[in-house]
């Protein structure tokens, strides 16, 4: 009977022993590393817009060839997939009085991206324009005409025509 006590208080120190250690276990557990995560979001408006440093009525020379600068265009747009630009005229690209008219050709420097050789605008121009670095805090280009240089056989007065830039964020 002395054995078996023996043997049972053998028993019940080995099996304290894991329990022991677990709780050792546990005081090093502060040591261990960990982590938690922080999810952040945030959005920006889209803005897509062309602000004219064009004076609203600008008087061209009538008898040069040479390119007329008007002002500058200045594009911001932010949008992911860029814009579509669309240049016309009142007049489909003519100085009108009455019935009498004076083609001309529009240009647009700057940039790649915003840049039009001179054009006859008898019809709308549209160009899609990719998004740039440059585009989303103002790109400015120059906007000019060339006329045909002679003002033979015209009749005096005012001859007038409007152009219309307008962008689109696609």
């Amino acid at each position: 009977m002395i054995l078996r006590t023996l043997a049972t208080g053998l028993l019940l120190a080995t099996a304290a022993a894991p329990a022991l250690a677990q709780q050792a276990d546990v005081g090093a557990g502060a040591n261990m590393a960990t982590s938690g995560t922080i999810e952040m979001r945030a959005t920006t408006p889209e803005v897509c817009t062309v602000v004219s440093g064009v004076a609203e009525v600008t008087t061209v020379d009538l008898t040069t060839t040479s390119g007329q600068v008007l002002g500058d265009l200045t594009y911001v747009c932010n949008s992911i997939s860029g814009f579509s630009r669309r240049i016309f005229s009142e007049n489909n690209g003519a100085l009108v009085r009455g019935d009498d008219r004076i083609a001309y050709r529009f240009a647009h420097g700057g940039a790649a991206p915003l840049a039009l050789a001179p054009t006859e605008l008898s019809s709308p121009v549209t160009t899609a324009v990719a998004p740039f670095g440059a585009i989303t805090v103002g790109e400015s280009g120059p906007v000019s005409v060339y006329m045909p240089g002679s003002t033979t056989g015209l009749l005096a007065g005012a001859y007038e025509d409007t152009v219309t830039v307008e962008i689109t964020a696609e």
